[in-house]
């Protein structure tokens, strides 16, 4: 039924599901290792990366960062 629905749908204008999609659908997408010792990384949990993008470690915060290293006044003009 699904072969046959991906080759209807694949001569519509917009594809919403292909014949192709169909034969992807039909290899298996599963590891048969862990995926760090595959890969060599070491997962860290969302709470350890959040903080990284809001509070001092944002963007303007970065800005405060470097103007302190190349000893500028951060409330001086520039």
């Amino acid at each position: 039924m699904s072969a046959m629905m991906g080759r209807i749908m694949g001569i519509m204008p917009f594809k919403p599901f292909s014949h192709d999609n169909y034969l992807s659908l039909q290899t298996p997408a599963v590891s048969e290792k862990a995926f760090p010792s595959q890969f060599g990384v070491t997962p860290i949990t969302v709470e350890n990366i959040v903080p990284k993008y809001i509070g001092a470690a944002n963007m303007r915060g970065r800005y405060d960062n470097i103007r302190q290293k190349a000893a500028r006044d951060k409330n001086q003009p520039a």
